[in-house]
């Protein structure tokens, strides 16, 4: 869930919030075709609505499971991002938003 916290405080101050939750609705619904995972996002206008959705839903299934349906929806996601955006900038601000410094503190 930190990628998508992260991921979020970073692109909500360049696409909005509405932005984001668009964005995150139709990675969703291309990660997921039949509409069944995770929970629905269709009218959420909130990014903290948004991922306790997805938090509940990743809660719900096995784990490996849970880790390869996030792993799907992050790629699906930055792959729309990158579309929008350019590839370079979208590197740009993943590189940002989940930056480690060397001593295992974020930045």
């Amino acid at each position: 869930m930190l990628a998508w916290v992260r991921l979020a405080a970073h692109l909500s101050p360049l696409i909005g919030e509405a932005g984001f939750c668009a964005l995150y609705g139709r990675a969703v619904r291309l990660s997921s075709p039949e509409g069944d995972w995770p929970a629905a996002t269709h009218g959420v206008r909130s990014i903290a609505a948004l991922l306790a959705t997805l938090n509940s839903s990743l809660a719900a299934v096995a784990p490996s499971t849970a880790s390869a349906a996030n792993a799907a929806l992050l790629e699906t996601f930055t792959r729309l991002l990158a579309g929008l955006i350019g590839e370079a900038l979208t590197i740009r601000l993943l590189n940002t938003a989940w930056a480690v410094r060397p001593d295992g503190k974020s930045t």
